[in-house]
């Protein structure tokens, strides 16, 4: 990474990790191992490459987080949360150079993340779901325009606008009865 005959032009952080247990009753290696992947891993990455970025003031960085990280849904939802703060923070940090951080929060989106983690989905409305070629390319736009947080999907957008403005105990209960319904084995 910091190999400067080859310099790093675009960083994207999207390693999918997810744990299909309580808080309670979910290994602390496993606690460990979502922190590593989410929160640690991204956050070397981009220490790595946003000086030599901002020495040559040129790149691009997105940060895979989620819309997960505006609701109580434990350990996931809250590194997806440091995330987006994180790259808030930067692209703060940034603003007068040519380096743009970007934070990508989509919701449910068709891949293989919900089978690996052995997530019931079943459930989920058809609507909810998002294609994944539409949400790299949302990405890709949003970060072209320079803005630091997109969110693909209408539905998702409402959705995201609700969690900032609704009562944050229904914001909460909403969460985790989510997050209930996809570590039931039904």
């Amino acid at each position: 990474l910091r190999d400067d005959a080859r310099p790093i032009e675009v960083l994207i952080n999207n390693a999918g990790f997810g744990i299909n247990k309580s808080f309670l009753v979910s290994p602390l290696d496993s606690e460990n191992e979502l922190l590593e992947v989410l929160v640690r891993a991204p956050m070397r990455f981009m220490h790595v490459v946003l000086p030599q970025m901002k020495a040559r003031n040129s790149g691009t960085i997105i940060n895979v987080s989620s819309v997960a990280g505006w609701i109580a849904g434990g350990t996931y939802s809250a590194a997806k949360s440091y995330l987006t703060v994180l790259t808030e923070s930067l692209h703060t940090e940034l603003r007068g150079t040519k380096v743009r951080v970007h934070a990508l929060c989509p919701g449910f989106t068709r891949t293989e993340f919900h089978q690996r983690g052995q997530m019931k989905m079943s459930g989920l409305p058809s609507f909810m779901w998002l294609n994944a070629r539409e949400v790299v390319d949302a990405a890709w736009k949003s970060a072209g325009r320079g803005e630091v947080i997109s969110v693909p999907g209408f539905q998702y957008k409402i959705l995201s606008f609700l969690s900032q403005y609704a009562p944050r105990p229904l914001v909460r209960k909403l969460g985790m009865n989510v997050r209930v319904r996809q570590r039931s084995k039904k």
